[in-house]
């Protein structure tokens, strides 16, 4: 049996940014999160697919205070047709509207852990290909425990005289 919500008086003039942020592709697995503009609290999380009713149950969670505040989102469908119309405000990426909420999805999106979970199975969230150009910064998951990527080398001057441009790997 879920709690009642707690109520929560909301700031004046405040507004929940709402957004999903996709955890693992296969099988899906999204995180929708409610931010007060304000305070930058965290008013309401829920994990699931990206359907109407992982955000249904995420809506429950808002406060009863904030329920009534305008809603500022993507232009995600689900948004349109769960939130009220008077309170959504659909906005472009890059408007600043959803600042608060992109900028914890980018934290928590960096600082996620690539381990396996308990019982084995591809990690949550997996970091670039190797291949991508840029540096692999998550973790594998090798055996059902987190490794380093393998370490990458630089190039460096062989030294075989001056304006050669041979070169041979160093360890970095």
């Amino acid at each position: 049996m879920e709690q009642p919500t707690p109520p929560v008086a909301a700031p004046e003039g405040d507004v929940i940014e709402f957004d999903e942020l996709c955890l693992r592709q296969s099988p899906p697995l999204w995180l929708w999160v409610g931010v007060s503009r304000q305070t930058h609290q965290v008013l309401a999380v829920a994990l699931g697919d990206r359907t109407d009713g992982t955000l249904a149950r995420a809506w429950a969670q808002v406060p009863t205070g904030y329920q009534s505040r305008l809603v500022s989102t993507d232009h995600w469908g689900a948004y349109a047709r769960l939130v009220p119309e008077g309170q959504h405000r659909p906005c472009d990426k890059g408007s600043g509207l959803t600042s608060i909420v992109e900028s914890l999805n980018t934290k928590w999106r960096q600082h996620q852990v690539a381990s396996a979970p308990v019982g084995g199975g591809a990690p949550l969230v997996q970091g670039p290909p190797a291949d991508s150009g840029g540096p692999v910064r998550a973790l594998r998951a090798v055996g059902g425990r987190a490794q380093p990527p393998e370490r990458p080398t630089l190039a460096a001057p062989s030294g075989r005289g001056p304006g050669s441009n041979a070169v041979k790997p160093i360890a970095v």
